[in-house]
């Protein structure tokens, strides 16, 4: 495995169903506007954020998405 490979999101490596949807160029026009896909848009951000060299920016970004995961999560917990 290159370092480029093992640099990426684990999510994005390994999950068969993203996987099998990037191999083929499946695009979902509304992708990322159900809660699940919200929730899967804010993780992968705060995973990418860990990379920004910025301190305040880095911490600014992954609050916003932590807070965000949060939301989501207690909105889904109640359905």
């Amino acid at each position: 495995m290159s370092k480029q490979e093992m640099r990426l999101p684990i999510e994005v490596v390994t999950d068969p169903v993203m996987l099998w949807l990037f191999k083929h160029g499946f695009e979902d026009p509304g992708w990322g506007q159900t809660e699940v896909g919200q929730l899967t848009l804010n993780l992968v951000i705060h995973d990418l954020a860990g990379r920004i060299t910025d301190d305040e920016l880095r911490r600014e970004i992954r609050g916003m998405t932590t807070r965000a995961v949060g939301r989501i999560v207690q909105h889904m917990m109640k359905a």
